[in-house]
């Protein structure tokens, strides 16, 4: 399964979902409504969130991602590169969301 637009795409991948390119401007509730497709189709106890080649996401689509966590009752896995400053400044708090050590963020990146 999979969402392609002009500037970005969202697969799925087994457990992992991918994000590619630049989300802005678009249909956060588009978005938003095809996670929840791709969480239904997701069979594994945890989700992986691929985040490393996302180049910009902006607060709305940062909003969306929170509400998938929190929906959410499986582990989250987030991977995100640590040289894209606004992964680090916009992901990094999200872990914050569940006490319950259920987001876990993986920085890659050289």
């Amino acid at each position: 399964m999979e969402l392609i637009r002009n500037n970005y795409k969202i697969t799925l991948d087994k457990n992992r979902i991918i994000f590619i390119g630049k989300i802005e401007e678009c249909s956060y509730e588009e978005i938003s409504n095809f996670l929840l497709q791709l969480d239904n189709n997701i069979k594994e106890d945890e989700i992986i969130l691929d985040l490393i080649l996302l180049k910009f996401l902006n607060s709305a689509g940062i909003r969306v991602l929170a509400t998938f966590f929190l929906r959410n009752s499986r582990k989250v896995i987030i991977k995100i590169n640590k040289n894209i400053t606004w992964q680090n400044v916009g992901i990094t708090p999200l872990i914050k969301l569940k006490s319950d050590g259920k987001i876990e963020i993986l920085a890659e990146g050289d």
